[in-house]
């Protein structure tokens, strides 16, 4: 990690969840770029541990529909939450009675 996320100015802290997924992986490095400490979150380590940006993040594995823990985030971090799950299948009911209740 760059830098101590307790010295920044909580603007500067950021949660991103789906972190290693379509979005999330081109936006890690670019927060990491303009200066953010980046929390990145996803499903799998192994899949993680690829990106360059791997070893400057703090890297939290979680499934948000197996993993019912709370993330211990700190405190004025922002978020920017990009994990969802089943994509592709956009008229699924799975979004609405699975997928929301889960990432709310």
């Amino acid at each position: 990690m760059k830098t101590n996320p307790y010295t920044l100015h909580a603007s500067r802290k950021i949660i991103v969840s789906g972190a290693t997924g379509f979005v999330g992986q081109h936006l890690v490095p670019l927060l990491l770029d303009n200066n953010f400490y980046v929390i990145a979150t996803a499903r799998d380590l192994k899949k993680a541990a690829i990106f360059d940006w791997y070893r400057d993040v703090q890297f939290v594995s979680v499934d948000f529909h197996k993993d019912q823990k709370q993330l211990q985030a700190i405190q004025s971090a922002g978020l920017i939450h990009l994990a969802w799950q089943v994509l592709p299948n956009y008229t699924s009911l799975f979004h609405y009675e699975e997928n929301l209740p889960i990432n709310y």
